[in-house]
Parts: structure tokens; sequence; C-alpha cells
């Protein structure tokens, strides 16, 4: 039975890089397939190009933030896309799991995701008001987790981290990695304003004997890419150290240096909403700089050290951050709602029989 993926983005934003091995994770020993191109879905391991297939077995809507709508007046080009992507399979064989609804999706675009969601086999959130926002429609939404909280780090992550921190002549015990990225129309912030702040707290750090260092987690085609505010970062605090996953070499794939290296930072600040899961899933706790309402609602799920990134103060930042280092965090409990939801949505989108087999494969797990 094969798997198709629906509404990929690109694995050159890492995060969902690791979505998309998590699926194929899940779902083995089915084949996975995707209708990125070879170039786009080169970082994800575990899925073949082979789409669309409307006639596969199973699909599955990927998770993330895919129904992002800039023009809530209209509808965007992209956001038809992917709601005629998710509307053309048999939607008994349909599910949709791990993602937000984000805000920009209101009036009649959520409207019309409903309905499409209403007739699914099953529809899986990943934050509260996601799920409320559907319900409020007639959507049967169950909450979860990020897809992510289900990965397997591969054996090689310990050794692609300290490949990605000597390669950068970083010391890990020192290291406070600045996770970063752009913003536009999808999540409005001041850009400017973050990059100031951003920098008085690398000097801040910098003066208390840590490392600070910019992390890149997107390579992606526009605002999705991390170098630019990366550049202008090290421009303005030139101790500031850089952390590129994407150029570890050595035969080490960049995913697992993300991973490694997550869990290898003495503290992590997690701007990216995937860098705060990773962190999270090594069993170590980010400070949470969200800007949006999944990372809003994973910090306040979790209990977790951070602000809003619209009204954060590096001074107070400093404070929580330093007390957050060392603090431990049990991922046992996400990752367990998350690969046991995945093999249900899995198995009643597969019918009855198909169903009962994946139960039986998860209990082996």
């Amino acid at each position: 039975m094969n798997l198709q993926l629906l509404n990929e983005y690109t694995s050159h934003n890492l995060g969902d890089a690791v979505i998309y091995e998590t699926i194929a994770q899940l779902a083995a020993p089915r084949r996975v397939t995707t209708t990125l191109r070879d170039e786009d879905g080169r970082f994800a391991r575990g899925v073949v190009a082979g789409g669309p297939d409307l006639q596969a077995s199973v699909h599955v809507s990927v998770g993330g933030d895919i129904f992002n709508n800039a023009r809530p007046r209209f509808m965007t080009r992209r956001f038809v896309h992917n709601l005629r992507a998710l509307a053309a399979p048999d939607p008994a064989r349909t599910f949709l799991f791990g993602q937000s609804i984000p805000h920009s999706c209101r009036g009649l675009s959520l409207q019309l995701l409903a309905r499409v969601l209403r007739r699914l086999s099953s529809v899986t959130v990943r934050d509260a008001d996601s799920a409320a926002r559907l319900r409020a429609l007639g959507v049967d939404a169950t909450l979860s987790w990020d897809l992510a909280f289900g990965y397997r780090p591969a054996p090689g992550c310990a050794a692609a981290g300290r490949a990605l921190f000597a390669r950068s002549g970083i010391d890990p015990a020192r290291a406070v990695l600045l996770s970063v990225r752009e913003f536009d129309a999808m999540y409005p912030q001041d850009s400017a304003r973050f990059e100031a702040r951003m920098a008085e707290l690398a000097r801040l750090l910098h003066a208390r004997g840590h490392a600070p260092a910019v992390l890149v987690q997107a390579t992606a085609a526009g605002a999705d890419s991390d170098h630019a505010v990366a550049r202008r970062l090290r421009q303005a605090v030139p101790q500031l150290g850089l952390l590129d996953p994407f150029a570890v070499g050595a035969g080490h794939h960049p995913v697992d240096a993300l991973v490694g290296a997550l869990a290898q930072a003495r503290s992590v600040v997690a701007v990216r909403y995937h860098t705060a899961v990773l962190r999270l899933l090594a069993g170590r706790v980010p400070y949470s700089l969200h800007y949006s309402v999944k990372g809003a609602d994973l910090a306040q799920r979790l209990a977790l050290p951070g602000d809003a990134l619209d009204s954060f103060d590096p001074r107070t930042a400093l404070v929580a951050i330093e007390r957050s280092i060392g603090q431990a965090h049990d991922a046992s409990d996400q990752r367990t709602h998350v690969r046991h939801g995945f093999a249900q949505a899995l198995g009643v989108a597969s019918g009855a029989h198909a169903f009962a087999a994946t139960q039986r494969e998860f209990a082996i797990r």
C-alpha cells in the first residue's frame, strides 16, 4: 500500500524535511511518494518522487502552515492550489495530520477549507486554536502535536552535530544557538526591530561568556531563507558565530547536523517553530520566541520559557535563557501521542482490515 504526500513545501526548510522523514518512518514499510521535484525534495530521506497519483492507496496532507492566505479578502494562488490538491483524491482515503490553520486563513478561505476537511477520513491539528476554529465550523478535528515529535533521529546525528560545531569553530558547551527567519505578509513582524533586538541579545550573551551563533535552518525561496538575516546580524555583531547545517559536509546529512547540534548546544533560542520542537525532542528545553499561533500554543501547553517575538526584551530574555540552561524535557508523551495518532489515522484511511494491521505494527514498535 502506497502513501502519497499532499501539499508538500520543500525540504530546503529542514523543519519540513523532518516532517517528510517522520511520515516515511511512521508509514514503513509502505512506499511514500512525493510530488516534490528532486531538487526540492533532496534533503528528505525515505520519500520518492512519484506523484501526483490519485490512485495511490492513501493520501496525507502534510503538516505545516500550508493554508496561509496572505490576501484575506481574496485567495492567493497558492492557497487555491493547496485546497484543490486536498480535494482531488478520494476523501475516504485522505487524511490531514499535524497542520495549523493560521489566522491569515479566515472568512471565505476558511469556510472553503472547512468544507473540504469535513469530508476527509480524519483531521488532526497541532494547536488548540486551530482545533477550536475548525470544530466551530463542523470539522471533527483532533488535537495532537507536531509530526516531528514522532521523529526517530538517525544514529549519525551526534557525529553530524559535532562535525558542524567543529567546522564552525564553536564549542557546543558554550554555544547559544539563535534561530532566525525573515518575515513577510504571511507572518507580519517589524523585521528591523527584530534584528536589532536579536543583535542586542547576541552582544549580551557574548559579554556573559557564552558563544552565541546564528542558526541557518532554511534556504528556501523568498522570505524562507535565513542567510540574509544571518549575514546582517553577523555584520552588526562580529563576535556572532554561524551554524549552517546545509554546509556540514564530510558525508553528513543536513537534517542529522541540525538535530545533533540542537541536542548538543548549551542553550537554544527558538524563533523558528521546529527549532523548539527538535530541541524538546532531544530532551532539552528551548527559550521560545514565538511569532505565530503554533509557537504560542507549544510554549503554553508545555510551559516553555519565552515570550512573544514582538514584545521580547533582550535583557529580560538573557536572564530567562540562563535560567533554562540544563532544564530537561521528557518528550515521550508527545512522541507516543503523535505515533499512535498517525497510526490510527493511517489505518482509518486504509480501511478496517489495514487499520488492524497498522495497530499491530504500532504495538510491535
